[in-house]
């Protein structure tokens, strides 16, 4: 899982996930798939901006409570996405600036972007040409950041993908997690005193990959920030595949 690549190769250890292949959704369908997610964007994104009006006697700045869920994580389990059409292209500018800072559950204190060819910052200390279109929005240790790989990657290559992350040592497949592409899927790793909560999937020929990663002295339980990290990834492949 992790920030832009630097191999051509859409794998990148643990980190980022690419792949894409698989037959073209007609339009029709396409059409037909939008019009129910745009009516979930909406309740999305009401939920992710709804969690700021609901104070905790623990939260004296106000802020939602970490690892908080502004709806039941029922209203996510089971919701397709993969119909819906991304673009293997630049994304970041199209996110809610009001949405990520209810994800961080804090203010948003850095915000990076990448694409294709820009030397990039892939891990703390290490920079190296990206591969991908992604961002990043951090407050502390905690951080949120998708992207989208760059070059089309075949469907067995994306199952691969998807069955070398179901082998990462210390990831378990999350619990009633939507259904981020085909094929796709959403892992929960615990590791070095951090909670990384990723999914990545096939949308046609894009592979996208989007992740919640927070320390677990401050995260609160493993499930409430793998609903944070639903809730984050629903956002933004409704809000990127539901505009032109």
């Amino acid at each position: 899982m992790g920030a832009p690549s630097t191999d051509p190769a859409p794998g990148r250890g643990r980190r980022a996930r690419p792949g894409r292949a698989g037959r073209r959704t007609p339009a029709v369908l396409v059409a037909l798939g939008l019009l129910g997610l745009a009516a979930t964007t909406l309740v999305v994104i009401a939920g992710i901006s709804g969690t700021g009006g609901d104070r905790g006697a623990g939260d004296p700045a106000g802020g939602p409570a970490v690892g908080a869920s502004s709806s039941p994580s029922a209203s996510l389990a089971g919701l397709d996405l993969s119909n819906l059409p991304l673009a293997r292209a630049p994304f970041c500018d199209r996110i809610d600036d009001d949405a990520v800072p209810e994800v961080l559950a804090a203010p948003v204190e850095d915000r990076d972007e990448w694409a294709v060819g820009d030397r990039a910052r892939l891990e703390p200390g290490l920079r190296d040409v990206a591969h991908e279109y992604g961002c990043r929005f951090s407050a502390g240790d905690v951080v949120a950041d998708a992207w989208v790989f760059a070059g089309p990657v075949s469907s067995s290559e994306a199952r691969r993908l998807v069955r070398s992350a179901a082998t990462d040592e210390g990831c378990t497949p999350a619990e009633a997690a939507p259904i981020f592409g085909r094929p796709g899927s959403t892992t929960v790793c615990k590791e070095s005193g951090t909670i990384e909560v990723t999914a990545r999937g096939l949308f046609d020929d894009a592979w996208f990959t989007c992740r919640l990663t927070t320390p677990r002295a401050t995260g609160g339980p493993a499930a409430g920030v793998a609903e944070r990290a639903e809730r984050w990834c629903v956002h933004v492949v409704t809000t990127v595949g539901a505009r032109p």
